[in-house]
């Protein structure tokens, strides 16, 4: 019983740091890629080039109707879809086909805006 119980918890903790896992690296690839759209683009006003992140994940945000957090997630999910990992192709697609779930325009699986 005593086993069952510390394998249960060891399997959640390694569930749990795998999500937040996946989310952080997902968010800060949305984010370079949003920084790169803004300097590519010409929307940088400052050194660190935040205004332009803001304003392209505004611009965003408004054209598809997700929230600025959905705009930064699905262009993560479009960054890790683009590069070449040492698992097998079909591993990354089932993997990041999942990941674009709440990307998806039909209204039953899209991410909720900022003001609900």
């Amino acid at each position: 019983m005593r086993k069952t119980v510390i394998a249960l918890i060891a399997t959640c903790g390694v569930l749990t740091v795998t999500a937040a896992g996946t989310y952080f690296y997902t968010m800060s690839a949305g984010q370079n890629s949003l920084k790169q759209l803004a300097q590519d683009g010409g929307f940088c006003k400052q050194a660190d080039c935040a205004d332009g992140i803001d304003y392209a994940k505004s611009y965003l945000s408004n054209e598809f109707g997700i929230s600025q957090r959905g705009v930064q997630w699905c262009m993560g999910v479009d960054d890790i879809a683009n590069r070449d990992f040492i698992l097998g192709e079909s591993v990354k697609t089932l993997f990041t086909e999942m990941l674009y779930l709440p990307c998806n325009q039909d209204d039953s699986q899209q991410l909720p805006t900022d003001e609900e």
